[in-house]
């Protein structure tokens, strides 16, 4: 099993600069700056220069697994585009972390198809319409009771599960379908259903310190 880690700033300043031409090849890829919570907060893993990332049987294919994380707010714009990958990001596990601050998704293209797992210290917003094969998303990742999880598109994740922690939680009028998978919000603050939440015979479990429903 092909497993590459590259890690810029573990002392807590430094960023991962990626120059072009440059391509990853695993079926296990990690880029990571900073120290993770707590210390430096402003390390960030710079994709501008559009690398390609292959699993390990190279050209045509994308990692089992890949994982971006960073100190740093991860905003959308620092997410890889799906054409990156040799094989899309299609079945991918795909994970996208702050250790110190947010991750924000606005472009669904980027990130349609994968197992993914959003987890940020100080919040997770998603714009626009997911469908994926399961969705993780921790928005208070570091416990310091700030950070809410925000969805402005509707999530379908065909049969996989859907879980969301943090402390506020707003479905800003946009449904929730796992097509049979399990669904799990448990959140600490307020969790506000806007439209509906539908796991088609998966398990359903809510949890919040004030639920609302709107509509």
């Amino acid at each position: 099993m092909a497993i590459l880690s590259v890690q810029a700033g573990n002392d807590g300043a430094g960023n991962l600069n990626i120059s072009a031409g440059r391509t990853f090849i695993s079926n296990n890829l990690t880029l990571r700056a900073g120290d993770g919570s707590g210390g430096g907060t402003a390390a960030t893993v710079d994709l501008t220069n559009a690398p390609d990332f292959f699993g390990a049987a190279g050209a045509g294919t994308s990692p089992t697994n890949f994982t971006l994380r960073q100190d740093a707010a991860l905003a959308d714009g620092g997410i890889p585009e799906a054409l990156w990958f040799g094989n899309g990001v299609a079945g991918m596990s795909l994970t996208l972390q702050s250790d110190d601050s947010s991750v924000t998704v606005d472009t669904p293209s980027k990130v349609n198809g994968a197992n993914l797992n959003i987890s940020a210290a100080d919040g997770v917003t998603i714009n626009g319409a997911l469908t994926l094969t399961a969705l993780a998303l921790a928005g208070d990742s570091d416990g310091d009771n700030s950070g809410n999880v925000v969805l402005g598109g509707a999530v379908d994740t065909g049969g996989g599960a859907f879980s969301s922690t943090g402390v506020g939680f707003d479905t800003t009028g946009v449904p929730i379908s796992t097509g049979g998978g399990n669904l799990t919000v448990n959140h600490s603050g307020t969790v506000l259903i806007a439209s509906s939440l539908s796991s088609q015979g998966g398990k359903c479990a809510l949890g919040g310190g004030n639920r609302k429903q709107r509509g």
